[in-house]
């Protein structure tokens, strides 16, 4: 008997929405371009065991692409990855340091949520 394929269809654009922000370098432009808001790294973890970290301003997330995550590193030297976003496994949210409260509220469980 035939194992059938399941497909998840997971929006993880609508999942980043609320951990990234519009950057700044394409503002004013029609380009759908973001970076993590400031204080936040965003690790994306990939099929096959690789990760890319990004940093406010250091990373451009494009979403112009609609089947293809598109990640531009501007730091320390420039390099774009482009990647199928079914291959995005997770993405991890870690704290800057020196970051302000915003960014903690911000990945902070609410308490109607907790197990």
């Amino acid at each position: 008997m035939a194992k059938k394929e399941t497909t998840l269809n997971f929006d993880w654009k609508q999942e980043l929405q609320f951990f990234i922000e519009p950057h700044p370098a394409f503002k004013g432009t029609e380009e759908s371009i973001f970076t993590p808001r400031k204080g936040l790294i965003i690790l994306f973890r990939f099929e096959g065991g690789w990760d890319v970290e990004g940093r406010h301003e250091q990373i451009e997330i494009n979403y112009n692409a609609p089947d293809l995550l598109v990640l531009a590193l501007r730091k320390p030297k420039d390099r774009v990855i482009r990647v199928e976003w079914k291959r995005l496994i997770s993405f991890e949210l870690l704290y800057e340091a020196g970051h302000d409260a915003s960014v903690v509220d911000l990945l902070r469980i609410d308490k109607s949520r907790r197990n």
